[in-house]
């Protein structure tokens, strides 16, 4: 077995044969077979000696949007950096990479979206939300963009435009984590005090809210 604080995320690779797995702090990334748990690798990314922010990998690929601004695309298998852009005096709250690796999503405090395409030159950007974008997530074929904020609400893009569809209101709670199911017909958020919450993009209406309270 793995141990569970060796990776703050992990990803396959394009085969699903191997495993990434990718801490922060002092940015290792490590490798293991995907049946086995067989380890391969770890080392680290010679580019990064240390950082914290946020970070997530897909199809071989890790993005890191460090709190210093700076954000960079990896190869994970050549441990190569492909790509890395600064914004002064900006911290990311989420960021989000597609399923094949071509497309990176940055969410900041100010309620910026901005997408990166895959050379890391800026595809579009969306500064109509005054709240902090809190989480971000691609649809399983790429086309769509799905963002969450700290009072509840979601809104769903274009992910190579930039149009925005469908706008869902819920709990006016702080979003954590999104996600789109892999047939696009739903889109799942948790919140920060226990609301699970579920729309259909197509119409924008809510399915289902469940809430997990804790025992006391």
């Amino acid at each position: 077995d793995v141990p569970a604080a060796c990776a703050d995320v992990v990803a396959f690779d394009e085969t699903g044969e191997r495993l990434y797995g990718v801490r922060l702090g002092e940015v290792r990334v490590s490798s293991w077979d995907a049946k086995s748990g067989a380890p391969l690798t770890g080392d680290a990314l010679p580019e990064l000696s240390t950082t914290t922010g946020v970070l997530a990998a897909s199809a071989g690929r890790l993005v890191i949007a460090a709190d210093t601004g700076s954000v960079h695309l990896f190869d994970l298998a050549t441990r190569r950096m492909l790509w890395c852009r600064t914004w002064l005096a900006r911290e990311f709250e989420s960021v989000a990479i597609s399923a094949d690796g071509s497309r990176v999503a940055l969410a900041d405090g100010d309620g910026d979206i901005l997408v990166l395409g895959p050379d890391g030159r800026q595809a579009w950007r969306d500064e109509a939300d005054e709240l902090a974008r809190t989480a971000l997530a691609f649809s399983a074929d790429g086309a769509r963009l799905v963002a969450g904020n700290e009072l509840g609400g979601v809104q769903v893009f274009d992910a190579a435009t930039g149009a925005l569809g469908a706008s869902m209101a819920g709990e006016e709670t702080w979003l954590l984590s999104i996600a789109v199911s892999p047939d696009g017909s739903r889109v799942v958020a948790a919140s920060e005090d226990g609301f699970v919450q579920a729309w259909s993009p197509m119409d924008g209406k809510r399915a289902w809210t469940v809430r997990n309270i804790p025992d006391p």
